[in-house]
């Protein structure tokens, strides 16, 4: 869902920057007003889709095999945080992303900037909210001792 929202919100602003671009009149040879052809570009809906598959897929498995390796959450029973546990935690946490992609159609771009920060925000809190029981549960028992 949030890949065809971003490949088409996408498209729409860079509509909006085109028409907005072009509403200024430009003059061909003949004196007569030419106007831009705009195309929508599909390569958008690919962009979206590698970037957003890497991060739910991709991310979370490096989490998790650093976990392993550092021995968080291997606590055993339901504590632990498995592969699945985590790819649902960061599908979750993109949910922000949904009305910041829509309010960045605005074609300005601090304010879409400013949007996609604030979901950022709200995102990676999510996510460390989520991940911060089992790391301070796995206290000094990881790597490196301590405690």
């Amino acid at each position: 869902t949030l890949v065809f929202f971003v490949a088409v919100t996408s498209n729409m602003s860079l509509y909006i920057h085109h028409h907005r671009k072009t509403k200024k009149s430009i003059v061909d040879e003949g004196g007569t007003a030419a106007e831009e052809q705009w195309d929508y570009d599909i390569n958008q809906l690919l962009h979206a889709t590698w970037i957003l598959y890497s991060f739910s897929i991709g991310l979370p498995s490096v989490v998790y095999f650093v976990f392993r390796l550092m021995g968080v959450g291997n606590n055993g029973g339901n504590g632990g945080l498995g592969l699945v546990e985590l790819v649902c935690l960061y599908g979750y946490s993109l949910v922000p992303y949904l009305p910041a992609v829509f309010l960045c159609i605005v074609p300005a771009s601090w304010l879409q900037w400013l949007f996609l920060a604030v979901a950022t925000t709200f995102s990676g809190m999510l996510v460390l909210r989520n991940l911060a029981g089992p790391i301070l549960e796995s206290g000094g028992d990881g790597v490196g001792g301590g405690g």
